[in-house]
């Protein structure tokens, strides 16, 4: 059986900062108790020279509040620009209904997503020549790229483009991430696509519950008109 220790040899044994660490949060008391400590204890910090401890804390709970004070601002903001889209999303489904040519559907939409949505191009495009009201006309090539490739899985893409796919969508416009949203479902009759010149501004971590929306909105109405 092992022995204590007598007093000489405890005071040998070296007291480690992860002790007195571990002692303090065991006692959280002690510094209440020893409160002159708190003044006397005085650390140097190359930015601030001398200090006491309730200096250093009163350092740290005001860099607190302000962190906090931060990021409730960063949540208001994005709750009202959350709500910016819902209701622009919201009104832009109604007036979509309302128009009667496929040339006021196109200026809706190109008004709607880069006047109030911060969008930089849209393009609405038909597969049928006859019936397409922009100037995009996708080769089969493009078409297997997008429709094959890029919505081969859902009805949506969002995110980065590459050279042929821009290209054909965006020609001389800066699109540095895009939404492209596939018409008609599983027999495509065409696709509206967006562009912003933010690379983070469509990404595929997006809630898709406004634009799958807007999707069969589009779907019906385009269908009707046509």
């Amino acid at each position: 059986m092992d022995s204590p220790l007598n007093q000489n040899e405890f005071e040998n044994v070296p007291l480690e900062a992860d002790d007195v660490a571990e002692y303090l949060r065991q006692n959280p008391a002690f510094l209440i108790e020893q409160s002159d400590l708190l003044l006397d204890i005085q650390v140097v910090l190359s930015e601030s020279g001398v200090v006491s401890l309730t200096q250093i804390q009163s350092e740290q709970y005001r860099e607190k509040i302000k962190q906090l004070k931060s990021q409730l601002e960063s949540l208001v903001t994005n709750a009202r620009n959350n709500e910016h889209i819902y209701k622009t999303y919201a009104q832009l489904n109604i007036d979509i209904a309302q128009t009667s040519s496929m040339q006021e559907l196109v200026e809706l939409l190109a008004s709607r997503f880069v006047s109030e949505l911060g969008a930089q191009a849209v393009q609405l495009v038909l597969l049928d020549e006859n019936t397409n009201p922009s100037n995009i006309v996708l080769s089969e090539i493009q078409q297997h790229s997008i429709f094959d490739k890029k919505l081969a899985q859902k009805d949506f893409y969002l995110g980065r483009l590459g050279k042929l796919e821009r290209e054909a969508l965006f020609p001389g416009v800066q699109a540095e991430s895009v939404a492209i949203i596939k018409l008609g479902g599983n027999k495509p009759f065409g696709l509206l696509a967006v562009s912003s010149k933010d690379p983070l501004h469509f990404t595929p971590e997006m809630d898709l519950m406004l634009i799958d929306f807007l999707r069969k909105s589009l779907d019906y109405h385009i269908a009707k008109i046509l």
